[in-house]
């Protein structure tokens, strides 16, 4: 079995990719979210669904937060956050939502691999998890490393937030879905 190699080898890279982020960035990645109007989120596959649950937490904290695509998405205004999320940074409806998102004059964070990628390019703010370099496919296949990654830094930015806004978990949970 390579199960536990597999929980080591993540954990490590992961680790490893997050550690790199300058406290600046993530600072001013929170701080957007205090100075929007509303947000939006948006990636697709395992991105969208590391994002949609991005958005949940979001929401129990109490943010006006609504994912790309779903029915009830009011329109993307100026003075609106965008939060794009693709690891290749080149996914067409992800580049296509920055790109539409610009011209209203949304502020875009991208959440991305690479650094240079046209997505990468139309953000304001761009934060490239280094978590792919010398991948191992037989434990991380495709995307997993970029996935795993980006929902372990939503939920640490989820655990900054919570800090910074003096939340507790009883007020989250007020804002928990009742009808489960």
């Amino acid at each position: 079995m390579i199960f536990k190699d597999c929980v080591a080898y993540l954990t490590q890279k992961i680790k490893e990719g997050l550690d790199k982020l300058d406290d600046c960035v993530i600072n001013e990645m929170v701080e957007s979210f205090f100075e929007c109007d509303k947000m939006f989120i948006y990636g697709v596959g395992r991105s969208g669904l590391a994002s949609k649950g991005f958005a949940m937490r979001l929401m129990h904290l109490g943010f006006k937060i609504y994912v790309m695509g779903e029915t009830v998405s009011p329109p993307v205004n100026e003075g609106d956050l965008v939060i794009l999320v693709s690891g290749s940074g080149r996914t067409n409806s992800v580049v296509k939502i920055a790109q539409l998102s610009k011209e209203v004059r949304a502020k875009i964070v991208v959440i991305t691999t690479e650094k240079n990628s046209p997505l990468a390019d139309l953000g304001d703010l761009t934060i490239a998890l280094d978590v792919q370099k010398e991948k191992d496919p037989r434990l991380a296949p495709l995307g997993t490393l970029f996935e795993d990654g980006a929902l372990i830094f939503f939920d640490c930015i989820i655990s900054e937030l919570l800090d910074r806004m003096g939340e507790n978990e009883d007020r989250m949970t007020a804002r928990h879905a009742s009808l489960e």
